[in-house]
């Protein structure tokens, strides 16, 4: 137990050293498994030994989650989006109010608006035309005739793209866990700030291979990428030696040099070495080899991690025969920030391929538990499917709703401001004109157009000049 908790540095911040157990599998339980409480300050600090127990094969070492940390990281997640929003409507009240102070802005943040030069998202531009015309509707420094709306506030009457954040509950229980360091012979677990959601209850198939139920996988047989060696029995006079290591081309042969080429693809090992000594018989006296597999590349899983809104990861793991989910998690460092713990294997049919057998894993169960019946043994092909946070998914999907708002917002307060600058500039004007005729500026049509319209409406709004006093005054 010492020993095991020294491997992973430590109690982590996010850990509850007061509940440490070891969920220890057995086959005589159906499944279930002995709960081992742990007293770490015994051990740790009076040198009691009592629960400093031996860790043995498939043993589970289960740190619980600190339960104030958890509904911090919880509140955490939730209040994201009501920030983004929060920080969006400010953004967009600074713009507005730039606008409404800079004689000329709001003309021109509408033409662009109507151009298309901001965004050609409809509803976006409908949005920023409302907000626009409410804003020239209070005259700056001058009370509305309608009552003000709440600070921070814009009308979105012609907007229907509303964002709806989903507010699944989520597991409120502090002793979850994910596996963050896993060998075969036991598995060290740790508190995990990935928050999931609940999962939904999970029915075992009785009839699937898992831990304690592994089964054999069929006799190999070699495709492409492996990597095969080939050891002659008896000593090859007078000729180039096979003794080697021989990949699998894509056309399913191994390249024997002087020997030929000789395809094994879709053999066994035993097939192979016949195969081979064939082929050497064109050459050789009664030859005799040796064959074995030193890479197995071409039989695998795959590992897909959904990305809450952001794109999945998918790792491809090669297949060595005993694998079971645990091992597969543990081969991703543990579940994400990201993830949930709806977890299932996706078995495709070889009898047809648009069907596929589903497998739900109760990973609390696994990792907490140390219950084997979910536990299943991977094969090759398969697909475990790690699902999303809902709550983080929400987020990440509002962020990218509302990126074109904010930055369509910087565009108008960024185009208020250079109003104002060239408005307080004697010939700025021309300047600019200038440097966008002869080529400085981006070649980008529109944003040239955006220039343009700048230009003319800030001269529009300076107005003729006024003609001098007869007094030179």
């Amino acid at each position: 137990m010492l020993a095991a908790i020294a491997a992973v540095n430590g109690i982590s911040q996010v850990s509850n050293s007061a509940k440490i157990w070891i969920a220890r599998p057995s086959p005589n339980k159906g499944g279930k498994s002995t709960i081992l409480p742990v007293d770490w300050p015994a051990i740790s600090k009076r040198g009691d030994n009592a629960t400093n127990y031996a860790i043995l094969p498939g043993d589970r070492l289960v740190f619980g989650e600190d339960a104030l940390t958890t509904q911090s990281n919880l509140l955490g997640k939730k209040v994201v989006p009501l920030q983004r929003i929060a920080e969006i409507i400010a953004f967009m009240t600074s713009a507005m109010s730039e606008v409404q102070n800079t004689p000329g802005a709001a003309k021109l943040a509408t033409q662009l608006v109507q151009g298309n030069l901001i965004t050609d998202d409809a509803r976006l531009n409908a949005l920023f035309l409302d907000a626009l015309h409410s804003a020239a509707e209070k005259p700056a420094g001058k009370a509305a005739a309608k009552p003000a709306p709440d600070q921070g506030t814009t009308s979105t009457d012609h907007v229907d793209n509303v964002v709806a954040i989903d507010d699944t509950e989520v597991a409120k229980s502090a002793a979850k866990t994910t596996v963050i360091v896993a060998t075969r012979n036991a598995l060290v677990l740790s508190g995990s700030t990935a928050l999931e959601d609940e999962p939904k209850a999970v029915v075992p198939v009785a009839s699937a291979p898992h831990e304690l139920a592994l089964q054999s996988l069929p006799a190999y047989r070699i495709e492409p990428p492996d990597m095969i060696q080939i050891d002659s029995s008896k000593p090859i006079a007078g000729n180039q030696p096979v003794n080697g290591q021989y990949l699998v081309g894509p056309d399913g042969t191994i390249n024997l040099r002087k020997f030929g080429q000789v395809n094994i693809s879709g053999k066994t090992v035993a097939e192979a070495k016949a195969a081979i000594e064939k082929q050497l018989r064109v050459f050789l006296n009664a030859p005799e080899v040796s064959v074995s597999v030193i890479a197995y590349n071409s039989k695998v899983y795959y590992i897909v991690t959904q990305g809450a809104g952001l794109g999945d990861s998918v790792r491809r793991l090669p297949i060595t025969g005993n694998e079971t989910v645990l091992d597969a998690i543990a081969q991703i460092k543990g579940l994400s920030q990201v993830s949930s713990t709806n977890i299932s294997i996706v078995r495709p049919s070889a009898a047809n391929p648009q069907e596929a057998t589903v497998l739900s894993v109760d990973w609390g169960g696994v990792s907490r538990r140390g219950e084997t019946a979910t536990n299943y043994q991977i094969f090759p092909g398969d697909r475990i499917v790690v699902g999303q946070d809902s709550t983080v998914t929400a987020s990440n999907m509002l962020a990218k709703k509302t990126a074109s708002i904010e930055r369509a917002a910087g565009i108008i307060s960024v185009t208020a401001n250079t109003v104002q600058s060239l408005n307080d500039a004697h010939g700025s004007g021309k300047a600019v004109q200038e440097l966008l005729r002869k080529g400085l500026f981006d070649s980008d049509p529109d944003l040239k157009k955006c220039v343009e319209v700048l230009i003319r409406i800030t001269e529009e709004t300076k107005g003729p000049k006024a003609a001098p006093s007869p007094t030179g005054r």
